[in-house]
């Protein structure tokens, strides 16, 4: 039945009346007094017999857009989507079988939203056999497609009509291009199968939808401007335009069209677009930007030389050094900054000979790195840590170098404050030391004099003494040349360093199991000396009645990660809480220095480690040490004992 005859004609569903609502209801109704409308907020207020529905998405959900779709049949029901505030999907639409689906989003643009709607409608109610009274069609459109007429070959005829030379399709679908051709509203009249494979969607889908849907309409406008600027100075080709494309799997790219003009006796009657896929060149320029940030922003100075020894390019780091400009250090030959005082000649040399080092074929290294003094304006002393590399070569020929620098002044300044004061303290240590051995040593001989000459209980009290001052001076001077810093570090299996330890301490009955295979990078006679007063500790302090004493030494975390390591018992525990127990002179032997687990604590600071003492799982006392990574190897080694 013609729209011009039926009684409620379109029925249009939204539950707002909005200026988009409005916009809709006048391209509804542009036809004239032969076209009828009337606007219901529910599903449930369509009369009985309409002879057309237009839902605005956010009306329906995609189980009340079936039941409508079935209810009303054979009923065409067309769908306006509103991608920022739909209930529904595109997926949804298609699924349900609606006569046809109209994207509102295509239309942002005041100037040509109501005229390309008006259109839009026309053309679905034109597809579906229907009087179109909403719009006329375009310039040059047929009236005579009908609902069989697929969108896509509907428009290709429209095409035909208006004279837009679109060539054979064969032709174009072979093109490995993403290609497109829009009428003068933009409508997309036909797309090939590359450009299919770009958007992921169906031909059908985009086929009879503006261009702007995809791309939004300030992208599509940027690209018509280029495209109709291009018509009037000859010789001149469009400029390309970047957009950015959400694909039918909700995937994004990035994209650069270019839009030539279809002209027929002067008039733009459509045009013809490529577009290609930079996603990839996108991200490398993303990351590009970032890598670059990076660098520019570290806290290291970087540079690079090319094959001149020319500075090609420096970070804000390596140029604030300076007391000149960025454009006085960036482009002068290295040579020149020696010269005004900055580097001493030295260096030059030095790197003549990195260079032929890391270029020879003699070598695997990568880089090398080395000490460099630097010299500011002021006369200051600066240390730097360097690292330098060759730039990638070209055709097997030196392009040139770059180079890190890293301010270790203060570090390594405070590193010789703190060996002097080491030192130091050692040789107080050893003159304190000495100065109390000798009268101790006369003390001790005296009394063997005595205890030949007599028998007195004050006799054995006076040895006790002795023997406490000798074991205090001992752990006097050993904790002294302890100090923060340790020696050149090794690979030493841990197996080595405890059986090493066992031995120099009386153990009696007492049992080592070693738990790890792995290995520890320290300096090894601290590193020994630690574990000999962690079994000393145990064996004086956690026997109780439990005999014989196991020690156990083992890793950390899993077997595939070494976290550092542990020493435990299954002695008696603590007497004391295990937080006094680094504390100097904390001991409940009354034989005891208290030094040892100061002693402990002070090595594995040194090292960088920290220490915690907790009680093991069998009662007795456990001292974890953490940040000491485990090197592990893939023999596996039996229990010392």
């Amino acid at each position: 039945m013609p729209i011009n005859q039926m009684s409620t004609g379109v029925v249009y569903v939204s539950p707002t009346h909005t200026t988009e609502d409005e916009t809709i209801l006048d391209a509804l109704e542009s036809g004239g007094e032969r076209v009828t409308t009337r606007q219901v907020t529910q599903l449930s207020e369509i009369p009985k017999s309409p002879e057309c529905i237009v839902c605005r998405a956010p009306a329906v959900t995609a189980t009340s857009l079936s039941e409508l779709v079935e209810r009303f049949a054979p009923t065409p029901v067309i769908v306006v989507l509103e991608p920022d505030r739909d209930t529904l999907s595109l997926q949804d639409v298609q699924t349900v079988g609606v006569a046809d689906y109209i994207r509102l989003a295509s239309l942002e643009s005041d100037g040509t939203r109501l005229a390309h709607l008006r259109h839009r409608l026309g053309a679905a109610l034109e597809r579906l056999g229907l009087e179109s009274r909403s719009a006329s069609p375009p310039h040059g459109a047929s009236e005579s497609a009908t609902a069989e007429t697929p969108a896509c070959e509907s428009k290709q005829h429209r095409a035909d009509e208006a004279g837009l030379p679109l060539g054979p399709k064969a032709l174009l679908e072979r093109v490995p291009t993403p290609l497109f051709v829009t009428d003068s509203d933009g409508v997309c009249l036909f797309v090939n199968d590359a450009m299919c494979s770009f958007t992921g969607y169906d031909r059908d889908v985009v086929c009879g939808e503006h261009v702007a849907t995809f791309v939004g309409n300030g992208v599509f406008e940027r690209a018509s401007s280029a495209a109709t600027d291009a018509v009037f100075e000859a010789g001149r080709e469009p400029n390309p335009v970047e957009f950015s494309l959400e694909t039918a799997d909700g995937s994004r790219r990035v994209g650069e069209s270019m839009l030539a003009p279809i002209l027929d006796d002067e008039t733009i009657v459509g045009t013809i677009g490529v577009a290609h896929d930079i996603s990839a060149r996108k991200r490398r320029e993303q990351e590009l930007v970032q890598y670059e940030s990076i660098l520019e922003t570290a806290p290291v100075g970087m540079f690079v030389l090319d094959s001149e020894a020319t500075i090609s390019w420096a970070n804000r780091a390596f140029v604030d050094s300076f007391e000149e400009p960025a454009a006085e250090i960036v482009g002068a030959p290295f040579p020149t900054l020696v010269e005004r005082g900055y580097f001493g000649p030295e260096n030059v040399t030095e790197y003549v000979e990195n260079v032929r080092r890391l270029l020879s074929s003699d070598t695997t290294e990568k880089t090398l790195s080395h000490d460099v003094e630097f010299y500011t304006a002021g006369g200051d002393r600066r240390e730097y840590d360097a690292h330098l590399g060759l730039l990638p070569l070209e055709d097997g020929e030196f392009q040139g170098t770059v180079h890190a620098f890293r301010d270790v002044t203060e570090q390594r300044h405070s590193q010789r404050e703190l060996e002097r004061q080491n030192e130091r303290l050692e040789q107080f240590a050893s003159l304190v030391s000495h100065d109390l051995r000798n009268p101790l040593n006369v003390a001790q001989g005296y009394l063997e004099l005595l205890e030949r000459d007599c028998e007195s209980d004050a006799l054995e009290e006076l040895q006790w003494s002795l023997g406490r001052m000798e074991a205090l001076i001992g752990d006097v001077l050993e904790l002294a040349r302890q100090g923060q810093t340790v020696g050149e570090r090794t690979h030493i299996p841990i197996p080595a360093l405890a059986t090493g330890a066992w031995d120099a301490v009386d153990t009696g009955d007492a049992r080592l199991e070693v738990r790890t295979h792995g290995t520890l990078s320290v300096d090894e006679g601290r590193v020994r000396a630690l574990f000999e007063n962690l079994f000393r500790n145990a064996i004086e302090h956690g026997t109780g009645e439990r005999k014989p004493l196991t020690i156990a030494v083992g890793q950390l975390g899993s077997e595939a990660k070494g976290d550092g390591f542990f020493v435990e018992d299954d002695g008696s525990g603590f007497a004391r809480s295990p937080e006094e127990l680094f504390e100097l002179g904390a001991t409940t032997n009354p034989d005891g220095t208290g030094f040892g687990l100061s002693i402990v604590e002070q090595i594995a600071d040194a090292h960088g480690w920290s220490v915690h003492a907790i009680e093991s799982d069998g009662g007795g006392a456990r001292f974890e040490f953490h940040d000491a990574h485990v090197h592990l190897e893939s023999d596996a080694l039996e229990p010392a004992e």
